[in-house]
């Protein structure tokens, strides 16, 4: 089962590794979008098994219960039909977004992490959805009709609220969420799924369309880790600090292959950190920029990797943003697109 764990790290690492976010999309819907002479808008909820387009992966996460979820918007006039994907990723890449940079302290203080985890919306125009209609495998239901007027309300309310702030501001994506035994404090794993969900929410209780009549249940993949509890990490604390980075080095020479010590790591190295990194020992929370010690995780780790442990492609309320808009500007995007 682990070396299940590396075979996914790896391919995750070799797929995306440094494509651009939104590289041939746009964050907000263009003119001809909101300007054809048809009322109507079709609003599909699209998922697929996760990298499917990728020849090395195929459909295979999708036998974990793996799954990307989107949306495509279809409009049809005079003959023509036109679709719009809306994604909500990583604005960086994935890898990036759960693997911090590690930068050198300055006048002998301690190595930092910085983190490049923001997550943001995309939309791409096509005459078909995003990959091709064949690509999304799962789910293609349409969940709503809407017209131009509260298609462009939606985009204002939910998708501009988040594109428009500045980097390092909510939303940020989250990989791994935990929900431990001792249910003092919790992790909210923040994902495509989730960026879809507050958009339904949007047009179910505010657009006044039908409630989503097309869709009579919406689930997402969530990825959730066991846990006993989680322990705040005093990062103030040389030791504590020093124990966090040295754990997050391993995670880097596992999945990117970098050594701490410079140059590249052989893969039986990077096969046997697995069982430094797994249990995981730290997680950290982008969203309230925490460092969190796991204690008492325990087998089977993860629901992704373990695909006997059942809730990974799991029912999903339709919730608002848990993030306050804030710093919203014109420039907030630019910050994503090429």
């Amino acid at each position: 089962m682990l070396s299940r764990a590396v075979i996914i790290l790896a391919s995750i690492s070799m797929t995306i590794a440094d494509d651009p976010f939104c590289y041939n999309g746009v964050s907000w819907p263009p003119q001809n979008m909101t300007d054809l002479p048809s009322a109507d808008v079709d609003v599909i909820v699209a998922q697929a098994p996760l990298f499917s387009n990728v020849q090395l992966i195929g459909d295979k996460l999708g036998w974990w219960g793996m799954f990307h979820t989107a949306l495509v918007f279809r409009q049809t006039s005079n003959g023509t039909t036109r679709f719009w994907t809306l994604e909500f990723d990583a604005a960086h890449n994935v890898v990036d977004a759960v693997l911090p940079m590690i930068v050198n302290g300055t006048n002998g203080s301690q190595p930092q992490l910085v983190w490049r985890s923001d997550a943001r919306y995309c939309l791409t125009e096509d005459s078909k959805p995003l990959l091709g209609r064949w690509h999304w495998t799962k789910t293609y239901k349409v969940a709503a009709v809407v017209n131009k007027q509260q298609l462009h309300r939606t985009f204002q309310d939910v998708v501009w609220r988040f594109n428009g702030t500045e980097p390092g501001t909510g939303p940020q994506y989250q990989l791994w969420g935990y929900v431990p035994e001792v249910a003092d404090m919790q992790i909210k794993d923040v994902m495509c799924a989730d960026g879809v969900a507050w958009v339904l929410h949007y047009l179910a209780s505010n657009v006044a369309v039908e409630a989503l009549a097309g869709l009579h249940d919406y689930r997402g993949t969530t990825l959730q880790s066991r846990a006993y509890s989680l322990e705040i990490v005093n990062m103030s604390d040389a030791n504590e600090s020093a124990a966090v980075v040295a754990y997050y080095e391993l995670q880097i020479e596992l999945v990117r292959g970098n050594s701490a010590g410079g140059g590249k790591a052989s893969w039986l190295t990077r096969i046997l950190d697995v069982f430094a990194v797994v249990p995981m020992q730290f997680v950290h929370d982008a969203n309230t920029k925490t460092y969190y010690r796991v204690i008492g995780q325990h087998f089977p780790y993860f629901r992704a990797v373990f695909p006997f442990y059942n809730g990974l492609f799991v029912n999903m309320p339709f919730e608002s943003p848990p993030f306050p808009p804030s710093n919203v500007s014109a420039g907030g995007a630019a910050q994503y697109l090429v």
